[in-house]
């Protein structure tokens, strides 16, 4: 089952290197205009900050990735903080560096390590959530096939969200997305081709949640 790593809650922390502060937040985010309003936010409480470098990546996989320097040298900000969230396997997130400088140049690579060691003290604080990404769907069945079905459901590992009896059951369902086709194919041989799935939206599915130990 495919499994990705989010966190859970707002994380803020704040280091000094060379007299610079830096400060470093995760912020969980579904969506770039989520992450945009949250990025603004930061940038409003730290106006006088130097700089406000960030890093959004979203989707299970991390479709979506962007970020930016923010007037830092080109690559020794928001390539870094995007970096360390891929190489943690963290999506669904938007990654800020606040810099305030305190008058000590750190040169290319000092900036490369000052920004990845911020993100990677915040991952440190921060809650990881493990989610599995689920097709939810709903299916309409009839009274003499509902154990068949939820039967077949259970034993492949398909969560049953909720059972509406109506003039049929109405089952809401979360499939794994390596199951779609399997399952789907599945109902269809039960009911004899009376019942399909319909599949409504991907969604991520919270499991367990762990303190990250990186180095």
């Amino acid at each position: 089952m495919k499994q990705y790593q989010s966190i859970k809650e707002k994380t803020e922390i704040e280091i000094i290197i060379k007299k610079s502060k830096f400060i470093g937040f995760l912020i969980p985010v579904d969506s770039e205009d989520n992450a945009v309003k949250a990025l603004e936010e930061i940038r409003k409480n730290h106006k006088d900050a130097n700089h406000n470098c960030f890093a959004i990546k979203l989707g299970p996989g991390g479709e979506f990735q962007k970020c930016s320097d923010d007037g830092e040298p080109q690559g020794t900000a928001g390539k870094p903080i995007l970096e360390i969230l891929n190489k943690e396997n963290i999506t669904n997130v938007l990654a800020v560096v606040t810099r305030y400088f305190g008058g000590v140049k750190l040169g290319t690579g000092g900036l490369i390590r000052a920004y990845s060691q911020t993100v990677k003290e915040a991952l440190k604080a921060s809650e990881i959530i493990i989610s599995e990404i689920y097709w939810e769907a709903k299916l309409s069945v009839d009274y003499k096939d509902l154990e068949s079905i939820k039967n077949a459901l259970l034993n492949d590992d398909i969560i049953i969200k909720e059972i509406n009896y109506m003039e049929n059951v109405i089952l809401n369902i979360l499939i794994p997305v390596e199951f779609k086709e399997m399952t789907h194919n599945k109902i269809v041989d039960i009911t004899c081709g009376k019942n399909e799935i319909i599949f409504i939206k991907k969604i991520f599915w919270e499991g367990s949640s762990f303190n990250p130990k990186l180095s």
